[in-house]
């Protein structure tokens, strides 16, 4: 009496055999599009001769960007990233919005396809340069996956991208450790 009961409560069905029981599966509905949500900060960066400049990172889903897919084929909304740098006079020092084609080149082809960019974070603050960590993740997939990525900012206003060598990723691990 309890296996029949725990048979209809489950919706199994017997085959014709009799000894084996099989369960219907439904599929998870495929949503629209999901997008990450908007996240800014902001805040004051001792820089180039212990001048406090003003940084503003601002993360937003972009839908103007081509849509990446995960295994199942949920879409999701990639992001675009803009920093902007302000002088202690008020002056508009840098201003550039990044997507994850800024990255392309230092991305095999599954992240250029399938990636988003996730995230913009200020590392250090160096004399000569802004250091930013850049990471292309998978959509659902753990942080431990992502590409995390080197981005400079130089006292000129220039751009570098690049992987980070064995002594900063010492450092950023050390920095999430601090961190968590």
């Amino acid at each position: 009496m309890a296996a029949a009961l725990l048979l209809g409560a489950c919706g199994g069905k017997k085959s014709s055999g009799g000894d084996i029981i099989t369960t219907d599966y439904e599929t998870p509905k495929l949503q629209e599009p999901i997008s990450m949500n908007v996240v800014q900060e902001s805040r004051e960066v001792q820089w180039a001769g212990g001048r406090s400049y003003h940084l503003q990172i601002y993360r937003l889903p972009a839908d103007s960007l081509p849509k990446v897919s995960d295994e199942r084929g949920q879409k999701y909304v990639d992001n675009q990233v803009k920093i902007s740098i302000t002088r202690p006079d008020g002056s508009t020092f840098f201003d550039h919005t990044f997507t994850k084609a800024s990255f392309a080149g230092w991305l095999d082809s599954d992240y250029r396809v399938n990636g988003l960019l996730e995230d913009i974070r200020l590392f250090r603050a160096d004399d000569d340069e802004l250091l930013f960590t850049a990471a292309v993740n998978h959509p659902v997939a753990s942080d431990d996956e992502a590409v995390v990525l080197r981005l400079t900012v130089d006292r000129q206003g220039g751009i570098s991208i690049g992987r980070y060598d064995e002594n900063d990723r010492d450092d950023l691990a050390q920095e999430e450790g601090l961190s968590n």
